[in-house]
């Protein structure tokens, strides 16, 4: 009994050390071997609210042995400084390390899936779109539409321009969130008398007249408007008042916050607010309107204007 024991010990034993030279002997690198220009795939797990793509690419044409070019517009809500890196097929591209990938003399293993992450200090944030090699005329953008912000009541306006690489005549029809806008077929999209009904998301589709037909879409971009408010007149305060607390008011029975006035203007936030009149203090409301510093005999808060973004 004893003796077979032992002998069950030793051979787990021996199965042991089997399997540890097994590990030690395993490989974590992918088969296929090595990935020219690259370096590590993305390690992004989490997304910041902090980091917005103002400008969203459209899957891409490159004509072979020419020019790609993508220009990615990113913002920090909270002015962090942000880094870039770009990935190929899951891939970082090494030397690739701004919000504009360009890739020289196009070849045909240069179509695969792009991403690019944007990080900072509060975390990253990414889009991804694909690429596609054409050795036949391409429609690409010389001009692509940038992301404006435009204040209540003046004109701006959306420009493109897209060039065939065999010079043909183009047509074009603009989107905002993704439903045509009829009668807008021209490489420029104006805004008039702008309102909150003209913010969202917009880009242009353009179309080939010649040969097989090729639809191409643009960056898609952000139009946000923008309005101050002075909320001592008739723009929504209770009594004439306003309480400058996200959220919750000071002073006065059920007056609405600098929040909640954008909200009842039909924006969706608030920018600033600037105070007058009130308690002793109130200009040291924060500018996002969550605290007020008082002094003494607290009371009214009273905004003088408001300014809303949608």
């Amino acid at each position: 009994m004893r003796m077979g024991l032992m002998g069950r010990m030793i051979g787990l034993a021996a199965l042991i050390a089997a399997l540890v030279v097994g590990f030690q002997n395993c490989s974590l690198d992918s088969p296929g071997g090595e990935t020219k220009n690259a370096s590590s795939t993305s390690p992004v797990d989490t997304q910041s609210a902090d980091i917005v793509f103002q400008s969203i690419p459209s899957d891409q044409v490159f004509y072979l042995g020419g020019t790609g070019i993508v220009n990615v517009v990113v913002t920090s809500t909270a002015g962090h400084p942000l880094t870039y890196r770009w990935y190929k097929d899951s891939v970082e591209l090494i030397g690739q390390n701004t919000s504009i990938l360009n890739l020289v003399s196009v070849a045909s293993n240069d179509a695969g899936s792009y991403k690019l992450v944007a990080s900072n200090s509060t975390g990253s944030n990414w889009i991804s779109f694909n690429v596609s090699v054409s050795s036949t005329p391409v429609i690409t953008f010389s001009q692509q539409p940038a992301p404006i912000t435009v204040q209540a009541g003046q004109n701006a306006s959306l420009n493109s321009l897209a060039v065939s690489s065999d010079n043909q005549s183009l047509t074009y029809q603009w989107y905002k969130d993704n439903v045509a806008l009829a009668g807008f077929n021209t490489p420029t999209l104006a805004i008039t008398s702008a309102s909150v009904a003209h913010s969202g998301m917009y880009y242009v589709e353009v179309t080939s007249t010649v040969g097989p037909v090729q639809k191409v879409k643009s960056n898609t971009v952000r139009v946000t408007i923008q309005a101050t408010l002075n909320v001592l007149a008739t723009n929504g305060c209770v009594n004439g008042y306003c309480a400058c607390v996200t959220g919750g008011q000071l002073g006065v029975p059920s007056a609405p916050s600098a929040e909640a006035i954008c909200i009842f203007k039909g924006y969706t936030s608030l920018v600033n607010f600037t105070t007058s009149g009130g308690v002793v203090g109130a200009p040291h409301c924060s500018a996002n309107g969550q605290s007020c510093f008082i002094n003494a005999n607290p009371g009214n808060i009273v905004c003088a204007n408001v300014t809303c973004s949608r």
